[in-house]
Order: C-alpha cells, then sequence, then structure tokens
C-alpha cells in the first residue's frame, strides 16, 4: 500500500499491542434490558409532564390570565424545541429530556422576569399597556444574556464532552427556541391579550399596591 516505514511500525504496534498477556479481574457486570431503559424513559417522561403542569397552575396562580398565556407560550417552545431535536435526528433519552427541562427553567425565569417588570411599572402609575411595553424592555437584556450563555455552553458541551450529545444538542436548539418565544411570539400574545382586556389585575397585580 502506501505505507511509510514509520506508519507501517505503528501499524505492527497496534496490532501486536492486542497478543500481549493481562490478567483480567471481573470486579461487575450490568446488563441493562431494552425493556428496563424503556420504562426509565417512561418514568423521566412522566415526571416531566407533571412539572409541567405544576409550572403552568403556579403560574396562572400568581400572574392570573398574563401568567396562563405565559404558560401557553412555554408549552409552544417545548414543542418547538422537540420538533427541531427531531429534525436533527436526534435521540430522544435521558440526556434530551434532562436538557429540555434545563430549558424549560429558563423560560419560566423569563416569563417570572417579564410579568414582575410589568408589575412594577403597573405599581408606578402606569397603564397596562405602557407597563407591559416597558417591562419588556427592561427585561429583554436579562433574557438575551441567560439564553446566549446556555447556547454558548452547549456548543462547548457538543465539541468536548462525546458522551452527552444529546444533551448538548437540546440545550443549543432549546436555548435558541426560548430566545425567540419569550422575546416575540409571548409579547405579541401578551400585546394582543392587553387590547382585549386591560385591567391590571389579571397580570397578578395586587389592587392595594395599585391604589
Amino acid at each position: 500500500g502506501n505505507f511509510s516505514e514509520r506508519t507501517a511500525e505503528m501499524t505492527v504496534n497496534l496490532i501486536n499491542s492486542g497478543t500481549l498477556d493481562y490478567d483480567l479481574n471481573v470486579v461487575q457486570i450490568s446488563t441493562i434490558e431494552a425493556d428496563y431503559a424503556a420504562k426509565s424513559l417512561n418514568k423521566v417522561l412522566i415526571a416531566s409532564l407533571i412539572i409541567v403542569i405544576l409550572v403552568a397552575i403556579a403560574l396562572s396562580v400568581y400572574y392570573k390570565l398574563g401568567g396562563l398565556v405565559s404558560a401557553v407560550s412555554i408549552l409552544f417552545n417545548t414543542f418547538l424545541s422537540l420538533t427541531l431535536y427531531t429534525v436533527f435526528k436526534g435521540i430522544i433519552n435521558q440526556q434530551a429530556i434532562a436538557a429540555l427541562i434545563v430549558s424549560f427553567g429558563i423560560a419560566i425565569d423569563a416569563v417570572i422576569i417579564v410579568l414582575e417588570r410589568v408589575k412594577n411599572e403597573l405599581y408606578n402609575g402606569k397603564k397596562l399597556d405602557r407597563a407591559l411595553t416597558e417591562g419588556y424592555k427592561k427585561s429583554i437584556t436579562s433574557i438575551v444574556d441567560a439564553n446566549i450563555v446556555a447556547f454558548l455552553l452547549a456548543i462547548i458541551l457538543f465539541f468536548f464532552g462525546s458522551s452527552i450529545s444529546s444533551f448538548s444538542l437540546m440545550l443549543a436548539l432549546s436555548s435558541v427556541c426560548t430566545l425567540v418565544t419569550m422575546t416575540i411570539v409571548n409579547k405579541l400574545i401578551l400585546c394582543y391579550l392587553v387590547k382585549l382586556n386591560s385591567n391590571p389585575l389579571s397580570f397578578g397585580a395586587k389592587k392595594a399596591y395599585l391604589e
């Protein structure tokens, strides 16, 4: 072939390295059956679904209609992330679901930051439509920074952590989806909601503070 003397020696050494006599001490042997892995994945999916439902209820109770709409946006963000992950031929496993839960938490954080900013603007005497605009304006930097950091972390993990490729791919896609959903989609829905219902109480503002 096209072997040089050096590459031929390396190939010979590589072949001969497998013929050396080593003593092998078996410490433990573990076998994971396919049905066990499937059951484990199902449990993770059920636990994730319970988390989504509890978070949606909590947002709806604390932030009223604004929280409910934001919870729907978070669900849309989750389905969008899963769709893109499927397009990139990612494998749905525990790693991917863990990354999805991390991005889910980042999305919840973005919602809370925005709605708390809106409430502060309402308490400063602004009307709901103006409060929503100012709330997004003052919280956009925090949302963008959090998702950019998550995206960069996912890229680093993807290239330097080969064993967690599913986690890093899902986290990268989810970060992009969260950034788009929370800064554009959720804002448009909330602005439309304000046109239908301009009552500040629908965003969780307390009547005593408004007065």
